[in-house]
């Protein structure tokens, strides 16, 4: 019996794209999901803002560290084994930190295992698994697996403020922990097949005629750029892609980080703090399926730019609010363009470059990404021990993401204009 028949007539495929969904789920509530946990780390430990916002800032050195590390075991160990591996690690930083004594402690715990964890369990390995599973359909498949980032930033980011509200700090990571372990990690082993010939399928669950051939992107990243990549890395174009992106990782991670702190300090309960949080993840996803439905018929330059643009009106929004109404018209604006960009990114740097350079032209760009997310954090809160206020980090980002909305918006169309 085919596994096409014991999968009920569903391509088994989409099973892989339910593992992916799944397991970005999970990794964005409780990578992205810190600032939840941060004003009651704050209050047991006593440490500055500065200081613990070093906690992700370091995580983020380590998250881009584990990617090149996975773009070297994707291809000998395969991506579901490192999937289930990085769910582990994941797992394993999260008991760990709910037994630190000190924020110190946290650096062991959160920034390297979880930092490590979601290297190996998040955008890379996830994109390359399901890409091996597509070629027609990979548009839709893709976009649907990274709808679990979203779904899990708009759902799972205020379920850890209830378990911090009815448990504590310490017992909603160990709980996470349990969810990692005894929920997912489970789902991952029995669903990921690395490839459709593993099952005696082929992309799509199409005839191999049908499916157009096509052998899946490669997306693992060359660190040492050769042809198209090396000449791509002498244009301005490039450069501006990347002081973006540097802009875009910078806003994220101060969102990420400080949104839900600054919400109670304005007056915010902290529950309704963590649904403003988990609603930019959740609005996203109509700008993420929107701005990429533009992108197919007008190109990725202005959809790049408009996203920037709107982000920058979000901020300056967010900068002048003083309670309740404002906080969620500021993410509401905000929050609809905040993953745009991370589609329109690779998709501008293809249209520019061609695809054979894209896995690592875009390995760069996130490496900028990462930079920008090291320093956001950690700047907002230098920014609130200094004044008590994060009014100026949030001009800042402003500013910066204008910057942005002006670098895209001076890019060439596509390759050859």
């Amino acid at each position: 019996m085919s596994a096409k028949a014991r999968s009920g007539g569903i391509f088994y495929g989409w099973y892989v794209v339910l593992a992916g969904f799944l397991c970005l789920a999970f990794a964005a509530g409780i990578w992205t999901g810190f600032g939840v946990f941060f004003k009651p780390l704050l209050d047991e430990f006593g440490a500055s803002r500065r200081g613990l916002s070093l906690v992700i800032s370091v995580g983020m050195v380590v998250w881009a560290l584990g990617q090149l590390l996975a773009g070297t075991l994707l291809n000998r160990f395969g991506p579901g084994r490192l999937n289930v591996l990085g769910v582990g690690l994941i797992g394993l930083g999260s008991v760990l930190s709910s037994r630190v004594g000190s924020v110190g402690g946290l650096f062991v715990t959160y920034s390297l295992l979880v930092g490590a964890g979601a290297a190996l369990a998040t955008m890379n390995s996830v994109s390359v698994l399901v890409s091996r599973w597509f070629v027609r359909a990979r548009g839709t498949a893709l976009a649907l697996t990274i709808a679990g980032y979203n779904a899990g930033q708009f759902l799972l980011i205020p379920f850890s403020q209830g378990l911090i509200s009815a448990f504590g700090w310490r017992s909603a990571f160990a709980l996470w922990a349990g969810g990692l372990w005894v929920l997912l990690a489970p789902v991952l082993w029995v669903l990921i097949r690395d490839a459709p010939e593993q099952l005696g399928l082929s992309a799509d669950g199409l005839p191999d005629a049908d499916s157009g051939g096509e052998e899946p992107l490669i997306t693992r990243i060359e660190w040492i750029p050769r042809g198209p990549a090396r000449d791509a890395l002498g244009t301005r174009h490039f450069w501006l892609l990347f002081a973006s992106y540097f802009a875009c990782g910078f806003t994220d991670f101060i969102i990420y980080i400080h949104l839900p702190i600054f919400a109670t300090g304005i007056g915010v309960g902290e529950q309704t703090a963590a649904n403003a949080l988990g609603m930019v993840g959740g609005l996203s996803i109509i700008g993420v399926v929107g701005m990429g439905a533009l992108a197919d018929r007008i190109g990725f330059r202005l959809p790049l730019t408009l996203s920037y643009g709107m982000r920058c009106l979000g901020m300056l929004l967010l900068a002048l609010t003083g309670g309740t109404a404002m906080l969620f018209v500021a993410i509401g604006v905000y929050g609809l363009f905040h993953l745009a960009t991370t589609p329109l990114t690779p998709g501008m740097t293809a249209a520019l470059y061609g695809r054979n350079p894209l896995g690592t032209l875009y390995g760069y760009l996130l490496c900028g990404h990462s930079m920008g997310a090291l320093l956001g954090p950690y700047v907002a809160g230098a920014v609130f021990d200094r004044w008590g206020r994060y009014e100026a980090a949030f001009f800042l980002t402003a500013v910066m993401l204008a910057g942005a909305a002006a670098c895209c918006a001076m890019l060439k169309k596509k390759e050859g204009d």
